[in-house]
């Protein structure tokens, strides 16, 4: 394994057989994430929901969420669904089941393992303390149907538990190793991002963790003159007045 990767070592050690070049291309840009967000806010959970149970969960997460790891091994997916906030489990569910559909329907069976998908919520972590999601989960191994049954989740706590609109986001790797945005779905009534498109959405993402112009042109494909254009109107679309706000603007929408 990449030694740059090393923070994703651990999930890998028990579970080689679920690593290969593309869970190692995913890894790169998870890590990407992780180098502009503070490392108590992030953990790591390996799912495998023909069990229902988790494989791998990163010890950080108690000091995340303030959930017990142990809880979370001896519960399974269930013990996270029922900390699901109330008010978000219905919408989150269906947010989770349209992109299966997605998946299913619109990508084939080779490039689903190219997915990364993309979703927020909140935990009720105790009586008095909410603190909202954001998870990337990546398919790692498909069942005889091409459903993802075993996935690595990445998972980013914000701790203000303020209600947010859920969105779902599908990503595919392309050819150059880089995401691009497929499929997106805001569940809310607040139009996400000031209602970009898919294309902006993959520049400002690319913007947030540090890329050039020049950079984002040769990951998605398109000129240097083009990603300056949606540049432009992205900062106008989001009312900031320069770059160098973007990340911060990211933060708080909980974007990354």
């Amino acid at each position: 394994m990449n030694p740059t990767l090393s923070l994703y070592t651990e999930v890998f050690k028990t579970n080689t057989g679920y690593y290969n070049e593309i869970v190692e291309t995913h890894v790169q840009r998870l890590t990407e994430i992780d180098g502009i967000l503070p490392p108590s806010s992030t953990f790591l959970i390996l799912t495998n929901t023909s069990t229902y149970q988790y494989e791998f969960i990163s010890k950080n997460i108690e000091y995340a969420t303030g959930l017990r790891r142990d809880e979370l091994y001896s519960g399974g997916i269930k013990y996270l669904l029922n900390k699901v906030h109330k008010d978000d489990v219905q919408i989150w569910l269906l947010a989770l089941k349209d992109l299966m559909t997605f998946c299913m329907e619109e990508i084939t069976y080779s490039d689903r393992i190219k997915m990364s998908f993309q979703y927020n919520y909140r935990l009720q972590v105790r009586s008095n303390k909410v603190v909202n999601v954001v998870e990337n989960q990546i398919p790692l191994v498909l069942d005889d149907f091409g459903k993802p049954i075993i996935g690595l989740g990445h998972f980013t706590v914000y701790d203000d538990g303020i209600a947010q609109p859920i969105n779902a986001y599908a990503r595919i790797l392309n050819e150059r190793n880089e995401y691009e945005t497929v499929y997106y779905k805001n569940y809310g009534f607040q139009q996400l991002l000031g209602g970009l498109s898919k294309r902006e959405q993959d520049i400002l993402r690319l913007l947030a963790i540090g890329n050039t112009s020049k950079e984002i042109g040769e990951k998605l494909f398109i000129s240097q003159h083009t990603v300056d254009t949606h540049r432009r109107n992205i900062l106008e679309k989001l009312d900031i007045s320069n770059t160098s706000e973007i990340l911060a603007y990211c933060r708080k929408n909980m974007f990354l």
